[in-house]
């Protein structure tokens, strides 16, 4: 499944290089300037034209498979939010990363999951590396904490 729009939200001081690359595969390049992994995502959420946004951090390598699994939920209209397994690969593992198969159980919450406050707030759901929003849901919010992580009070939780 192809996207139907790649953001490319960088969130150092500018980078040609990374503009280039972004350009060379059909992303649209935006810049945040203000440090924080929180700032960076919810500019690119309020970037997107798109009706759910899936992010996915630079440092991650998608199963082929992601995003066409990923959006699967959506389907039902009540769900606003779908997060997916992250696996963490040693460098000696990378070099199997192409044979591993990731699993395609995904955790996602509706308004009548039972307990989905503490669920979706307290952990459970996934990783801030592997997650996607209905926009629509999130509207006129910063859904990320810009008080988290780096450039901001509290350096740490930004993953959560």
């Amino acid at each position: 499944m192809l996207p139907d729009e790649i953001l490319v939200v960088d969130n150092s001081s500018g980078d040609a290089e990374a503009q280039q690359v972004a350009r060379d595969f059909g992303a649209r390049y935006v810049m945040e300037r203000i440090v924080g992994l929180s700032r960076a995502r919810n500019r690119g959420l309020a970037e997107s034209n798109c009706d759910v946004v899936a992010f996915l951090d630079d440092d991650c390598i998608p199963d082929a498979r992601w995003l066409e699994n990923l959006l699967i939920p959506f389907s039902d209209q009540s769900v606003a939010a779908v997060t997916g397994e992250v696996v963490r690969f040693s460098n000696e593992d990378l070099r199997f990363a192409e044979n591993q198969s990731a699993s395609e159980e995904l955790r996602y919450v509706t308004r009548d999951t039972f307990r989905w406050f503490e669920i979706a707030s307290f952990g459970g759901i996934g990783s801030g590396g592997n997650m996607a929003f209905r926009r629509a849901t999130c509207q006129g919010m910063s859904l990320f904490d810009e008080r988290l992580g780096r450039g901001a009070p509290f350096r740490i939780a930004e993953e959560n």
